[in-house]
Order: C-alpha cells, then structure tokens, then sequence
C-alpha cells in the first residue's frame, strides 16, 4: 500500500493535532507534543492503515 502522507505534514485525527514523523505500510505515527528539555521522548499516536481515511491533512509538507 503506498501512503499519500508525507513525513512532516500537519494532521488531524479524532480531535488531536500533529505532526507526522513515521510512515509505514500497516501504520503512521503522529506526534501530538515534541521533544522538549523536560521530556524523555516525543508523545506520538500510532495511527493504523485502516483508519487512515479519518486523518485531515492541515498542511502536506513541512515548512522551515
């Protein structure tokens, strides 16, 4: 299956803003709060492919 995200891009699922930072065949993950200097890791959900159609893109790349 090929995905039609790209890494980086700004998405919505069920009520929860982020980014995407891994994309599979089976699942992605979006990021909802980034590393930051009190934290150990990122907190990201895992999203799988058969909800995938649920996922509102707000932005399809990464800009800097």
């Amino acid at each position: 299956m090929k995905s039609v995200f790209a890494i980086g891009a700004k998405i919505e699922h069920q009520g929860l803003t982020g980014t995407i930072s891994f994309i599979s065949d089976q699942y992605l993950t979006m990021c909802i709060k980034p590393l930051d200097g009190s934290m150990i890791g990122p907190v990201c959900v895992c999203i799988y492919h058969w909800d995938w159609d649920s996922i509102i893109v707000l932005t399809s790349h990464h800009t800097r």
